[in-house]
């Protein structure tokens, strides 16, 4: 979705406490986390089984979206999971244990309606740009909005990298990698990556 805002982090902070102020605020503060944690699409999110992040015994240090379930599908992606989600995905766990989702091939973000569905994207949209309006939030949001966040906060962390650590770093190309872009351009329209550089920012997300 194009002309969404990205949150800025007290935005965050306020959307965060009014999702967990919601219905299913295990569910829905997991998914904002990891939208905002990973940068993935929300179609790409939607389809994360409890597989993808949980090994039977612990959550998973990386969450890898396959290819089939990928923009155009070329390829799939994999990314690092910062403590702040797999704090999330930890405590959402618990609540499906509760509910009886174990099977590795259930779908993460359930739907109440429907047993081992994903909610939908309208669905997910709703309970966003819900939360954000509670927040305070009046310019325009979408699910889009957690991807666009996740790209400017790695950007400007390039950006210091590059300008305060001296290191030698070319943010755009780095960024374009860690969103999946195969075209800078397409990157451009934002403000992915390289492994280390990346899991440094990760790791930095304590």
């Amino acid at each position: 979705m194009t002309g969404v805002m990205d949150f800025g982090n007290s935005e965050v902070e306020a959307v965060l406490g009014c999702l967990a102020l919601t219905r299913f605020a295990r569910r829905n503060v997991a998914l904002f986390t990891l939208g905002i944690e990973t940068g993935f699409r929300i179609t790409e999110l939607l389809s994360v089984c409890i597989s993808d992040v949980y090994d039977g015994e612990r959550v998973r240090d990386t969450l890898t979206v396959a290819r089939k379930n990928m923009k155009r599908k070329r390829e799939g992606r994999s990314i690092q999971l910062s403590v702040p989600a797999q704090t999330a995905i930890r405590v959402y766990l618990d609540e499906l244990h509760g509910d009886g989702y174990w099977y590795g091939d259930d779908y993460l973000f359930q739907s109440a309606r429907n047993r081992n569905a994903a909610i939908s994207r309208t669905h997910a949209w709703q309970i966003l740009h819900d939360a954000a309006r509670a927040a305070g939030v009046t310019s325009k949001v979408g699910t889009h909005s957690m991807r666009k966040t996740f790209a400017r906060r790695y950007y400007e962390w390039l950006l210091d990298q590059h300008a305060n650590h001296h290191r030698s770093i070319n943010p755009l190309r780095e960024l374009s990698k860690a969103l999946g872009h195969k075209s800078i351009d397409s990157t451009e329209k934002y403000i992915s990556w390289s492994d280390a550089i990346l899991s440094e920012y990760i790791s930095a997300r304590q």
